[in-house]
């Protein structure tokens, strides 16, 4: 008795034979011929690479190269369903679904349509964009599986259908979002769920956003998803999706499929926008990718979208040193980056063209019904005196020379300023953090600086000697626990390049929810630089006259994202 798969052989080779015979006919061309044998090579070709793919799909923990086309396994959870090898499958069809019990597999899929067939349970259409040259350049990966859009069994009557594209390639990015965009206008099926993935760096997210919005997506409900295929990944580590893309949900297209649809919580993100004004000759310069040097955009007004962090000062200066020796791979990354923040570190010592000199005072540009948002709680159990006290120190910052149409004085970087707060020391570097996360996850600069405050009071002579402690400051402007969403940015410095360099304690500066101006010195003689680092991208500015910090209201609702966030 011969089992399935050797009468299956045996019927082929019967078949070969009678067509070989066939072709040997009378009358037959030999153009006709050539054809039949070259379709028949092809068919034995496919036969075998079948049996091969199944073969892989029963071993889903076998060590794989990453030119594997079985890497990620879209493997279905129903036992009865084998895996047909990706390979075999056109770019634009369904793949990977045979039953065993000979039927024909899922038909192919067009570009107008997400689903073939009616189903009545939970669907999600998931929509990942690649890109192959971020970080380690890994992301390369989901477009090298041999096929673009399939169908995962998420068991319990839910499916998932993911599409793959091409972040960097224009015409398949555009497809991808124009599709994206056509199914959440035409879809309004309630068990029906979208989401974008983007497999790359930080900074790529948001770049897939604004090109989401240029294509038509409606952005305040689009739910977004970032993957750690960057650098430094600080988003995705801050939304547990991890730091690198070594883990397990990362070996297997359906285990992340799974994670991304049935294990996240959907967070508001806020997004931020960095605005500059120049004064006359004033441009931004960026590091060409190709060449390595520096290239001017020759524009009037800068403005970039924000998510993670932005600073000014010596990391964005180490950042575009950085930027000029960068590699493909990840630990000579790091290597390059500590080893240029070394270098400037020892030289940036004395030098005049610092942070701390370039700026002249920092406002608010919203009125307020008091000064800096102080709380009235530290108020509240204070004896009369302790309050007339704190009053003491209020009034000034209220008056009307510093509360006017331009907003309210932070603080300045006037030494001993007897009006307003003033900068502490001589900081080399400011920064705005949105997220925990910094620098690759080795450091959380707001929870580390809890306590310690880079301001220095202007009444201290006048007023009781406390009021110039780092409590009491931190008490008055109301500093709390970082909230990725609560509309505030918080704002800290740290008292030298050596503390900065080593992840030592920052000092708080204060968290506002904008928009917030840093008003720049006018260089009297030559040119003034200032070095930008925005998520990750770094930019040498020159001339600033103004640079204001603002959520990015006439991008998103309100100026957030809806984003995954990974449950452990």
């Amino acid at each position: 008795m011969l089992d399935r798969e050797e009468s299956d052989h045996l019927l082929i080779k019967e078949e070969d034979s009678s067509h070989a015979k066939l072709l040997e006919a009378p009358g037959i061309s030999e153009e006709i011929r050539e054809i039949e044998k070259t379709l028949a090579r092809k068919y034995s070709s496919t036969q075998n690479r079948g049996l091969v793919g199944v073969a892989a799909a029963q071993n889903d923990e076998a060590p794989r190269s990453s030119k594997d086309p079985h890497l990620f396994d879209v493997r279905p959870t129903n036992p009865n369903l084998e895996l047909l090898n990706p390979a075999d499958v056109g770019p634009d069809e369904l793949n990977n679904y045979l039953p065993s019990t000979g039927q024909e597999p899922l038909s192919p899929r067009n570009d107008e349509n997400d689903s073939i067939d009616s189903f009545d349970g939970v669907e999600f259409f998931v929509y990942l964009f690649a890109n192959p040259r971020s970080g380690s350049q890994k992301a390369k990966w989901f477009l090298e599986l041999g096929y673009q859009n399939c169908q995962i069994d998420l068991g319990q009557n839910m499916r998932a259908m993911v599409q793959i594209f091409n972040v960097i390639d224009p015409v398949e990015c555009s497809r991808g979002l124009r599709r994206l965009a056509k199914k959440q206008k035409g879809d309004q099926n309630h068990n029906h769920h979208i989401r974008m993935i983007m497999a790359g760096g930080d900074g790529s997210l948001m770049t897939l956003v604004n090109k989401a919005k240029e294509a038509g997506c409606d952005i305040g409900n689009l739910v977004c998803c970032v993957l750690p295929f960057g650098t430094g990944n600080d988003l995705s580590r801050s939304l547990k999706w991890g730091g690198d893309e070594s883990g397990k949900i990362y070996r297997s297209l359906p285990k992340l499929v799974r994670e991304v649809c049935l294990n996240t919580t959907i967070r508001d993100l806020d997004i931020w926008t960095i605005l500059i004004k120049f004064r006359q000759g004033g441009t931004t310069l960026e590091i060409d990718s190709k060449t390595r040097a520096y290239k001017a955009r020759n524009e009037t007004f800068f403005e970039r979208y924000m998510i993670n962090y932005f600073s000014m000062g010596e990391d964005a200066r180490v950042g575009t040193g950085f930027e000029k020796n960068r590699t493909k791979y990840r630990f000579c990354n790091q290597c390059v980056y500590a080893f240029t923040g070394i270098w400037n570190i020892i030289n940036c010592c004395g030098k005049p063209e610092q942070i701390y000199n370039q700026l002249e005072e920092c406002r608010t540009l919203k009125m307020k019904t008091n000064s800096l948002q102080l709380s009235s709680q530290p108020l509240l159990h204070q004896s009369v005196e302790e309050q007339k006290d704190d009053q003491l120190l209020l009034n000034p910052l209220t008056d009307n020379s510093t509360n006017t149409d331009r907003g309210q004085i932070i603080f300045t970087n006037k030494d001993k300023d007897t009006e307003h707060m003033y900068l502490k020391g001589t900081p080399p570097l400011v920064l705005g953090i949105n997220i925990p996360s910094y620098m690759g996850g080795r450091a959380k600069p707001w929870k580390q600086a809890d306590g310690n405050m880079g301001l220095k009071n202007p009444y201290k002579k006048s007023a009781p000697t406390d009021y110039n402690s780092s409590k009491k400051i931190s008490q008055l402007l109301d500093l709390q626990k970082e909230d990725p969403s609560d509309g505030k940015l918080d704002w800290l410095t740290f008292s030298n390049p050596f503390n900065y360099a080593l992840f030592k304690r920052g000092q708080r500066l204060m968290q506002e929810e904008g928009p917030i101006e840093f008003k720049f010195k006018e260089k009297t003689n030559g040119e003034s630089y200032t070095y930008l680092n925005i998520d990750g991208e770094f930019y040498k500015a020159k001339n600033i006259d103004t640079l204001t910090v603002q959520l990015a209201t006439e991008t998103l609702p309100n100026g957030k994202l809806k984003i995954l966030f990974r449950n452990k």
